[in-house]
């Protein structure tokens, strides 16, 4: 790759002033802790709604008997609330490496500053890392390091080894669901989600936003697969199944439209059934979209 894993780091220390923690924690998890992100719930019970202690807005209305009796879910505040990044590592990240990096690199920081545990679990066609929610500012450069490394030597494989590294998203979520069920999270995947318009149908993905918070980070690089040819063409190729196109300017032009308008819907989409929120970063802007996507976030919560 162009860049060392030294240059990711300088970026996202460059970028601390973006993260967006109200008040930073000053000690090291000592006494009580309050989440950078929402404070963490674990179930306690279900029990008949009290007017005078309860609010409306812990009723379960798919819950209510005929009689007008309703019920709310109780539940224990924890001192903090995990965060699992998903990571898309399939071939199609190879041209967003860097984005990848510094994204999950930015995310982690803000966790750092908010002492609260994160983990990681890179996927392509299968679970290729796995590493359980730590607290700290050296997690954070160990996870960077170690997905470096792997980008790194997917960088210099052959083209057609590439194959390989294709996007499985439902296998990535049944790993997820598996390895924390009854975990209440904050899970962000990180992908450009190309050809995943399908997970909006998966159970697994109902599943695991009735249970966590769930944002999707799409990563986008216009310039991505694009070489400029002196006829008047564009080389396009996918990676992942490992084909080239020439594409004249025009139907480019046509097709880059269209993917925005699709890519629209499908996180318009995710809001709309599942209450996913979204964000879509390209490189050099990535930081101050990302802070404002969590500031938008916090407010939402604090209503």
């Amino acid at each position: 790759m162009d860049f060392t894993v030294e240059d990711v780091f300088s970026g996202i220390e460059r970028a601390s002033n973006y993260i967006p923690v109200e008040s930073l924690s000053m000690r090291y998890r000592f006494g009580e802790h309050k989440s950078g992100f929402r404070d963490g719930r674990d179930f306690y019970q279900i029990r008949e709604y009290e007017p005078e202690t309860d609010s409306a807005a812990d009723i379960l209305w798919h819950l209510r008997e005929p009689s007008g009796k309703v019920y709310v879910r109780e539940t224990n505040v924890t001192k903090e609330f995990i965060g699992i990044v998903l990571a898309d590592l399939s071939a199609s990240m190879i041209y967003k490496s860097r984005l990848l990096l510094e994204t999950i690199g930015n995310i982690g920081l803000t966790f750092f500053h908010g002492q609260d545990p994160m983990g990681l679990i890179g996927f392509s066609e299968g679970i290729i890392i796995d590493e359980e929610p730590r607290v700290g500012e050296g997690n954070i450069y160990y996870l960077l390091n170690q997905l470096y490394k792997y980008l790194d030597h997917m960088f210099k494989e052959k083209p057609k080894s590439l194959k390989s590294h294709t996007t499985d998203m439902a296998k990535a979520l049944d790993f997820f669901l598996q390895r924390y069920y009854n975990k209440q999270c904050f899970v962000m995947v990180v992908s450009d989600f190309i050809g995943c318009e399908d997970i909006i149908n998966s159970p697994l993905l109902q599943e695991i936003s009735n249970q966590n918070e769930v944002v999707f980070i799409f990563l986008d690089n216009p310039e991505e697969f694009k070489v400029k040819l002196p006829i008047g063409y564009l080389r396009r190729g996918d990676v992942e199944k490992g084909t080239t196109q020439f594409v004249s300017l025009k139907k480019m032009a046509k097709k880059i439209a269209e993917d925005r308008v699709n890519r629209k819907q499908f996180r318009d989409d995710l809001w709309n059934e599942m209450s996913v929120g979204s964000t879509v970063l390209e490189y050099g802007k990535h930081f101050d979209r990302l802070s404002r996507f969590f500031l938008i976030r916090e407010e939402m919560f604090r209503i």
